[in-house]
């Protein structure tokens, strides 16, 4: 007899909640303010996380640019310190077809 009333009683509670009446049954409609309210902070909370890992995954893009950047400055940095001697600006601008030349004497007056 005891199996029969639990049987029953699941059979009742699938029904319900089937129906949708089963948080009505409990009389969780009482609740109902408090639930809204709980399912609006994991809502919230759910949705922070998603938009913290979206940043924390632009971030990690981001410091792979950065980290590109950086070699590409020292690269380009060390090319221009191979150009600071005037002799090596000559022979660059020789190759190249160039006729500017070192000038002889300094400019007098510079024209406005």
């Amino acid at each position: 007899m005891n199996a029969a009333k639990i049987r029953e009683a699941t059979q009742n509670s699938i029904k319900a909640i089937l129906r949708g009446e089963f948080l009505l049954r409990l009389h969780f409609d009482r609740y109902f303010m408090q639930i809204l309210y709980l399912f609006f902070l994991v809502w919230s909370l759910i949705w922070t996380n998603l938009e913290i890992e979206q940043t924390m995954l632009r971030m990690e893009k981001n410091k792979k640019v950065i980290e590109d950047l950086r070699i590409y400055h020292a690269q380009k940095n060390c090319e221009l310190v191979s150009y600071d001697r005037i002799t090596t600006i000559q022979t660059l601008l020789k190759q190249m077809g160039s006729e500017v030349d070192i000038p002889e004497k300094p400019a007098d007056r510079i024209r406005k």
